[in-house]
């Protein structure tokens, strides 16, 4: 009886053993042109690895092959009737050649895109069996009806060649263990078939691999591709590895035995069995390694005794693409054909989904936007965005939508000029916003009034806040100057604020008074705007360091605006030897140590209750330099402390509105109550909401963990359609009472879902937080791959958790088979549309075998 692990393949054999033929020795030799040694097929280590590491991806194969049993069941003979005529699936590739620093264009690993071409023109005749060679086997010899195709856009939309360069000396030597190459160059593996071309494959104690590929059963991992070492880059050896990508597996797989030849060896029922590698004779002469082709009686054995209908025991199939035999490969059977095509159209089915292999003319795209400010005032703003023409064609048309917190507000139609590959900054008219942070989303409809070539380009999504961010505010000047949301005034357009390095603080602000002959000049750093709505107390501190120059003086003023920055109150003003921190020098002063540093602190809690902007003013007396660093804005919460922190779900985002989104809601499904109740979440509290907010996506359970990544607190909240985790009462942010955690304290966060994997934050985060901690940003999120890229640069939580213990496993499926065809508010509705369909085991399937961190469940 074969084990759990029958269908992994034994590619990766010793040197002791020897084939008549290899995968790597038939390409012609030519000069210039990589040479083919005698390596090996990796394929089966790597699936090991995989299952090992994650039995849950086991599972899922298992499951995957079962379901591809009975589809092929169903087919019947009629697949041995059918020899051609099936539609091509064009599948869209991008060849990364990862090499080595230093190499040229032509030279080793780093091949020229023609010998690329040339290698995927000739896989394709393979495929469609060019050749037109007969075999003794009659079911040997077809045309697949599959294409591959350089891909001609990448995943931002832009045109590509489908050939991307990487010089990195690390990743030129691939790991078929850690798949490091892989995870640092993938396109997105559920759009584009991904090959490496590389300069070396090892790991796991591997040696001399020619190649290998993922099966069917990881699409949509990162890892999911092929990857050949340079000097085997040909045709066959690419119809070999490209044959297990499509869920091919060996033809000598199990060796002999064939009870069930839908189960037995490599589960194809055309392919002869064969009881090892390579054997051929000379000038491909098969051998009968097997006397078992007619043990299997049923009707699916084309091999089945001649009394039956069958052709009995027949020879080996040498020229067969899954053997070891790379001078005599020539076919694929009509079995592997319709395994092939079963995988490409139903694991692998989004790779058909994209025309990518086309760069289409009409197409255009939001790409940036540059106004409003991260920061405003005023609940009116006039957006410029800017648009870009990807499309082939000059775009002389488009429309351009216009929604905030995902209610449009209009459609604009432009009109002009834009040559391809063309920006043109666009002003559109005014927009509403409401107190808080607001996602706008612009997108571009309709280019030269047809249809759009590419969706994913369309949009770009910003967020503005209007009436500002709570304390604390935080400000240290080490990263880029002027730092994001804050202005620097500079009226004379001279000597100015700038950033330098210190002894003591790795960036700070500083101004060289030394040589800023123009006393009475003022240069002000103003900070954003900062909410102090629901704050009791209020202070400010900073650092200061200063020294006079002998009989010059320069001033430090700190002002307060309510008004937006109309007018400014004056709350610090310090000069000359009362602002100094060291003695006077007739030298550029330059602080010596943190003791030439002094925390000023000022008492602003009568602004409680305002919007606020602050600035600190240079007052130039042709003094001595000035350093300001470490501007904090902290408040104590009259009730409560907020949290804010953002977050996709994958299933209800929409990558084409850049939103989640809101069926549950409209259609009345969302629960007036929390419904983290129950196990595995066991959480009793009251939160509730006869009437949920507008826009809104679903429940989730925000929690704050200490240093131990122990639980000290922790609310149910409805995350909005833009990610923003609102209270019940609609603001923006978790509230929780004083008591269960401490304002200024730094917290991890940690985001659980009824059917989604959980996640951590990746770095401790101070409450109240002025802004939200951003789960959409794949570096903000504890540990690699917890999040799913759903759409360029944005990440969001895993789907299909179905049972909420952190694992997505065939338990999950099992939920889902429960579960499928209700209509309610139901954990296996992984889309959010309030139905249970095809759409939500589609998520299952491609997402089974994820596990969340352990201190994320």
């Amino acid at each position: 009886m074969k084990t759990a692990f029958s269908i992994l393949f034994v590619c990766l054999f010793t040197s002791g053993l020897m084939f008549a033929q290899d995968l790597g020795n038939s390409a012609p030799k030519r000069k210039g042109a990589p040479q083919q040694p005698a390596q090996t097929c990796a394929t089966d280590e790597v699936a090991q690895n995989m299952f090992r590491q994650n039995p849950a991806s086991l599972q899922l194969h298992q499951s995957m092959e079962q379901e591809y049993r009975r589809r092929i069941q169903e087919m019947g003979n009629s697949a041995y009737e059918r020899m051609g005529g099936d539609p091509i699936l064009t599948i869209p590739v991008v060849v990364h050649i990862v090499h080595r620093t230093g190499i040229p264009v032509g030279t080793e690993e780093n091949l020229t895109d023609a010998a690329v071409i040339s290698v995927i023109n000739e896989v394709n005749d393979r495929y469609a069996h060019s050749s037109g060679t007969t075999y003794s086997n009659p079911y040997s010899g077809v045309n697949i009806g599959v294409e591959l195709c350089l891909a001609q856009r990448d995943p931002s939309g832009n045109f590509t060649t489908g050939i991307v360069r990487h010089a990195d000396n690390t990743l030129a030597e691939n790991n078929l263990v850690t798949y490091n190459t892989q995870l640092g160059y993938y396109w997105n593996t559920t759009q584009y078939m991904n090959i490496y071309i590389v300069h070396s494959i090892s790991g796991g104690g591997a040696s001399g691999v020619a190649g290998y590929s993922t099966l069917a059963s990881s699409h949509g991992n990162n890892g999911d591709g092929v990857v050949i070492v340079y000097d085997a880059w040909w045709s066959g050896l690419l119809a070999h590895e490209s044959g297990h990508y499509f869920n091919l597996e060996h033809n000598f797989q199990g060796g002999c035995p064939n009870n069930n030849c839908l189960t037995s060896g490599d589960k194809v029922c055309d392919t002869p069995p064969k009881s090892s590698a390579g054997g051929a004779g000379s000038g491909c002469s098969p051998s009968n390694s097997c006397n078992t082709d007619d043990d299997d009686l049923s009707a699916n054995n084309p091999f089945r005794p001649v009394a039956s209908g069958g052709l009995g025991d027949v020879t080996d199939s040498n020229e067969n693409y899954m053997d070891y035999s790379g001078g005599c490969w020539g076919a694929y059977t009509v079995g592997q054909k319709q395994r092939m095509r079963l995988a490409i159209t139903t694991t692998r089915a989004s790779l058909l989904a994209n025309n990518f292999c086309f760069f289409t003319n009409n197409d255009a795209g939001i790409t940036a936007v540059t106004s409003p400010s991260a920061s405003v005032c005023q609940a009116t703003v006039s957006p410029v965005v800017t648009l870009k023409n990807f499309g082939a064609a000059p775009l002389t048309t488009v429309s351009i939508q216009a929604q905030v917190n995902g209610v449009v507000q209009y459609t604009y139609n432009w009109t002009g000029s834009l040559a391809p590959d063309g920006t043109a900054n666009v002003a559109l008219p005014d927009l509403t916003l409401v107190s808080g942070d607001n996602t706008l989303v612009f997108t571009t409809q309709n280019p030269n009034s047809g249809a759009d070539g590419y969706i994913a380009n369309d949009s770009f999504t910003y967020v503005t806040n209007y009436g500002g961010t709570p304390p604390p505010m935080s400000q240290n000047f080490e990263g880029t100057f002027v730092p994001a949301q804050w202005s620097l005034i500079n009226p004379d357009a001279g000597t100015t604020w700038q950033q330098v390095s210190t002894t003591c603080n790795a960036g700070s602000a500083y101004i060289n008074n030394l040589s800023y002959n123009a006393p009475g000049n003022l240069d002000h750093l103003i900070s954003p705007l900062v909410s102090l709505t629901g704050f009791s107390g209020v202070t400010l501190s900073f650092d200061v360091a200063y020294a006079p120059f002998s009989g010059y003086s320069d001033g430090l003023l700190v002002s307060v605006s309510t008004d937006c920055g109309a007018t400014f109150t004056e709350v610090y003003n310090k000069s000359g030897l009362t602002l100094a921190t060291a003695p006077a020098t007739t030298s550029a002063f330059t602080p010596a140590d943190c003791s030439q540093w002094r925390t000023e602190t000022v008492n602003l809690s009568s602004y409680a209750g305002a919007q606020i902007l602050l600035r600190f003013t240079n007052v130039n007396g042709y003094g001595n330099n000035l350093y300001l660093d470490n501007v904090n804005l902290t408040g104590a919460v009259a009730t409560g402390i907020r949290v804010q922190a953002k977050v996709f779900l994958e299933g209800a985002y929409n990558a084409a509105t850049g939103a989640m989104v809101t069926t549950l809601r409209t259609n009345g499904l969302i629960p007036a109550a929390q419904p983290y109740s129950g196990a595995p979440w066991n959480y009793g509290g009251p939160e509730t909401a006869a009437s949920p907010p507008v826009n809104i996506t679903d429940w989730v359970l925000l929690e704050l963990l200490n240093g131990s990544l122990n639980m000290v607190a922790q609310r149910a909240a409805f995350i909005r359609s833009d990610g923003q985790l609102i209270d019940t009462d609609g603001t923006v942010g978790v509230l929780f009472p004083s008591g269960t955690v401490t304002a200024g304290s730094a917290y991890t966060l940690r985001i659980r879902h009824r059917n989604h994997l959980g996640v951590l934050s990746a770095a401790t985060v101070t409450i109240p937080n002025a802004s939200a901690y951003d789960f959409t940003n794949n570096a903000n999120v504890k540990g690699q791959g917890q999040v799913k890229q759903v759409s360029a640069g944005i990440y969001a939580l895993w789907a299909a958790d179905c049972q909420s213990n952190g694992a997505i496993t065939y338990a999950d499926f099992n939920k889902y088979f429960s579960q499928s065809g209700t209509s309610a508010y139901v954990a296996a509705d992984l889309n959010f549309d309030g139905a249970v369909n095809t759409a939500d085991f589609t998520l299952f399937r491609n997402n089974a075998g994820r596990l969340a961190l352990p201190e994320a469940r």
